[in-house]
């Protein structure tokens, strides 16, 4: 089927945009991460957000790095030296603290110096005064590292600038953390592939094509209309390097660094009712959609919470579609993430999972291509994707085909009988009409029974941070809980470290109204109209242009309906087999397997068919594509333009006159006083337009 231009963005990108994170961390998705700003009028997401974090890809610099590596070599070893110093200065002081600390509380418990406990008394006095002495030399040694290395990344070198030695100094500074965030990368990603070299040779594979498995996740996400992951696109510099660009999500990570009104960071959990039914929706629609892309890292820290809306997101969507089984990876214990089909899902989201055709699927994932190299994801991690598709559709049709898993068989002395008793009533799989109080009472009660059986305590019971960091996870909403259990255990041990992140601090990304609005419902419009095309072809095929395929469409019509009514003869028959069938069947010679293997002969040969048809339609409908556009530009402007009179009030007498105008036909969608997307000045326009890319 011809893409959604609306929906296929490709963003064109200035360096001077590039704006660096100051809360970047190297990690497996990119060696820098940087802030994305719209201008004023523009937008970066299709819901018209106006931040976003494009991270650059590791594959094409890998030779660079290494020969700056090799360049670099003796100036990187003197700023890692440096650096060392400086770290093992900090962990001294850190230490001594400790025991300074200690030492004195002995000191403090003596009392006064007697001739009982004066031995002792004189000892703690000159571990005390040594403690202090050591504390002030480590601090001194840091001090004086962390100054020469300031003067380094300056361009001095005693007091001396030496030319260009500061651009240098942080070229080397930057690759090597490059070729450790690459290591990194090599050994995270390993576990996506079949082939064992991958997981120790950093050289296969590029950045292990992340980027692409970041915007094949937002495609499935598209496909199934669940929109839980955060809008993943392309963009291109100038240089035509290609960037991984992820729309700001709303809300907060139910994980993460968390700076309160006393301005210390800590890691904190953001508090939300996560028994609320969109919260436990959207955790659950989350479980379809990674279950299909395969996700391999989900955890509390890339699920994002909007507690006002109840919106759940998930971020950070690239390590995805392995082509390894996905049982085999959770046996090995190879991934964060339920180790199982999401357990309850909601209605709504099972009848649009059944709506999807496992070739729709196929061809969405095909569909993304990276700019420039046109790579793509492998056969493999496409078919796994199909495969993982199908598997959750059995699950919806027969829910009680669904087996449970191994553990709730085996013995365990740690689950008492009324446990085993409660196990028993928890479907492995079910589908509700909605998310109550009694659907978050089974997820945790079914999380609890595994957590028991492995370590013997509850969460709520646990005091392991370990086990509470490293459990089977069932659920998100188990996986959620036993976090705040984590943190909760922690900040009990360690104090001020930990916390609690206030709900009304994880507040909805900043938009531009009318931009998300165009978007939006110019989106809507060229689907609606395009497949208001096909259909209209299908049913009439003397509406195609093209003589032979008006042709192939009549024939697989044809085909197709022959074999519909083939099919529903068998199941007629199957349900109340005529006399003769009987008779056939009291002779035992199979005549009900022989209705089954003709039934199953007939749907593979009319799914055959459909794709075909479906094949020639979208060439068919191809020459009316660039109208279909024209057409949604327009509902879409006008749609702009309506929320853009709501939002300011002193142009609105304008926009109501350009709508009139446009309504009678006396200005068209090209019209300047109509701007599509990709009109405009500066960066704004470039960030804010979406070319089919």
């Amino acid at each position: 089927m011809p893409r959604n231009p609306f929906l296929n963005s490709v963003l064109d990108i200035n360096q001077e945009d590039l704006q660096a994170n100051e809360h970047a961390q190297l990690g497996v998705q990119a060696n820098e991460t940087f802030v994305l700003h719209a201008d004023e009028g523009g937008a970066l997401g299709l819901g018209g957000e106006q931040v976003a974090f494009a991270k650059k890809e590791f594959g094409s610099t890998r030779p660079q790095m290494n020969a700056d590596l090799e360049r670099h070599a003796d100036l990187i070893k003197v700023v890692q030296d440096l650096e060392e110093k400086v770290r093992a200065g900090q962990t001294g002081v850190a230490q001594a603290r400790k025991d300074l600390l200690r030492d004195q509380g002995f000191l403090d418990r003596l009392g006064e110096r007697t001739a009982a406990n004066a031995e002792d008394y004189d000892s703690l006095v000159k571990d005390v005064r040594d403690g202090n002495a050591k504390i002030a030399a480590l601090q001194q040694q840091a001090a004086e590292a962390a100054w020469t290395l300031e003067e380094l990344k300056a361009g001095r070198i005693a007091g001396v600038q030496m030319e260009g030695l500061d651009r240098e100094v942080v070229q080397a500074m930057n690759t090597q953390k490059a070729k450790e965030a690459d290591l990194k990368l090599a050994k995270e990603t390993g576990g996506l592939f079949n082939n064992a070299d991958y997981e120790t040779n950093p050289d296969l594979g590029g950045d292990r094509n992340l980027l692409t498995r970041a915007v094949a996740s937002t495609a499935v996400d598209r496909l199934l209309d669940t929109h839980v992951l955060a809008e993943e696109k392309f963009g291109m510099d100038e240089q035509g390097n290609v960037l991984g660009v992820s729309v700001q999500a709303d809300g907060a990570g139910v994980k993460g660094d968390y700076r309160g009104e006393d301005g210390v960071k800590r890691e904190c959990y953001l508090d939300a009712r996560y028994d609320n039914a969109k919260i436990q929706k959207g955790l659950s629609d989350l479980e379809v959609v990674d279950y299909i892309t395969g996700q391999v890292d989900r955890h509390c820290g890339n699920i994002f919470v909007e507690p006002a809306s109840g919106k759940v997101t998930g971020i950070d969507n690239d390590m995805a579609f392995p082509e390894k089984d996905r049982s085999l990876m959770a046996a090995e214990r190879e991934f964060k993430g339920t180790e199982s089909l999401p357990r309850i899902i909601d209605r709504s989201t099972a009848d649009k999972i059944m709506a999807v055709r496992p070739e729709d699927l196929r061809e969405t994932l095909k569909g993304v291509t990276k700019p420039r190299t046109g790579e793509t994801l492998s056969d493999a991690e496409i078919d796994g994707a199909v495969q993982r598709l199908e598997q959750l559709q059995a699950a919806i049709r027969d829910p009680q085909s669904v087996q449970r898993p191994d553990w709730e068989s085996k013995p365990n002395p740690d689950l008492s009988a009324a446990d085993k008793s409660r196990l028993a009533e928890l479907p492995p799989f079910q589908v509700v009409d909605q998310f109550t109080p009694d659907t978050y009472a089974q997820a945790m009660d079914y999380q609890n029974l595994r957590f028991k059986a492995a370590t013997g305590t509850t969460l709520g019971e646990s005091n392991n941070p370990t086990d509470l960091g490293t459990f089977n996870r069932t659920s998100y909403l188990g996986a959620i809980e036993a976090q705040k259990r984590q943190i909760t255990v922690n900040a009990a041990s360690m104090g001020d470290q930990f916390g609690v992140r206030p709900p009304d601090t994880a507040r909805a990304a900043a938009r531009n109204v009318g931009e998300g609005t165009y978007n939006k419902v110019a989106a809507e419009r060229f689907d609606t109209l395009l497949n208001q095309a096909r259909q209209g072809m299908r049913d009439d095929p003397s509406k195609i242009g093209h003589s032979a395929q008006a042709q192939e469409v009549r024939r697989l019509n044809g085909d197709i309906a022959a074999l519909e009514k083939k099919v529903a003869e068998y199941e007629k028959r199957e349900q109340k087999p005529s006399l003769g069938d009987r008779l056939r069947g009291l002779r035992g010679d199979g005549t009900q397997e022989e209705l089954q293997k003709k039934k199953e002969a007939a749907l593979e040969s009319l799914k055959e068919k459909n794709a075909a048809l479906e094949k020639v339609l979208d060439k068919a409908v191809e020459p009316l594509v660039p109208d279909i556009i024209k057409a949604a530009e327009h509902e879409g402007n006008l749609a702009r333009n309506a929320v853009m009179a709501q939002e300011k009030p002193e142009v609105a007498e304008s926009v109501r006159d350009t709508l009139k105008r446009t309504q009678a036909g006396k200005v068209s969608h090209h019209d300047a006083e109509l701007p599509g997307p990709r009109q405009g000045q500066g960066a704004a326009a470039r960030k804010g337009g979406h070319s089919a890319g």
